[in-house]
């Protein structure tokens, strides 16, 4: 695939009212093409609990070119940009992120 057209897949319009890149912006990030990859994947449904291994499958299907590293970086740099919420359940180790705004029925 070249990287002009793999370039291009990363620029469609997401589920998020100004895009993925607003997204970013809003958390003053810079828009990279992994991070970019995973707004988009984050941005598919906004009102959706993810985990890390959840959107790296999702992004392999896709033909994204991210690690395990790379997503669980994004949303470390996400959540601390306050674009994402942690959830943690009482019994699971596994961190469950939600899109900070998003309207889920969480307390």
């Amino acid at each position: 695939m070249s990287k002009r057209f793999a370039a291009s897949r990363f620029n469609r319009d997401a589920s998020w009212p100004g895009g993925h890149r607003d997204f970013l912006h809003m958390g003053g990030l810079c828009s990279t093409r992994q991070r970019i990859a995973v707004a988009r994947l984050l941005l598919k449904d906004a009102n959706r609990r993810v985990t890390a291994e959840i959107l790296y499958d999702e992004a392999r299907e896709a033909g994204y070119p991210v690690s395990r590293a790379t997503v669980c970086s994004a949303l470390r740099q996400f959540e601390q940009a306050g674009l994402l919420r942690r959830v943690t359940g009482n019994q699971s180790k596994k961190s469950w992120f939600v899109v900070a705004n998003a309207t889920v029925g969480l307390s």
